[in-house]
């Protein structure tokens, strides 16, 4: 938590259980409100388009699922 807290902006999408039942009180909305003022819980479809308008620099992008269409996305803004 401490490393997301100090990061200029923090995007969350929703969290899914992959093969492990879903941990009650886990979700991006509660992460979001514990990291502070720098993070945001976004919906995937306008994601990619609000951190290229409001952050500047690395952008880092992690996750357990599959990030291939936000990968392509970003790849075809940044492109343009």
């Amino acid at each position: 938590m401490r490393a997301l807290s100090i990061a200029d902006h923090v995007c969350l999408l929703d969290i899914y259980p992959a093969r492990e039942r879903a941990i009650e009180g886990v979700s991006s909305e509660r992460l979001a409100e514990q990291i502070g003022r720098r993070a945001v819980k976004l919906d995937k479809d306008c994601a990619v388009e609000y951190v290229l308008r409001n952050t500047h620099g690395a952008i880092a992008i992690m996750g357990a699922g599959d990030l291939e269409q936000i990968k392509s996305r970003f790849i075809k803004l940044i492109n343009k």
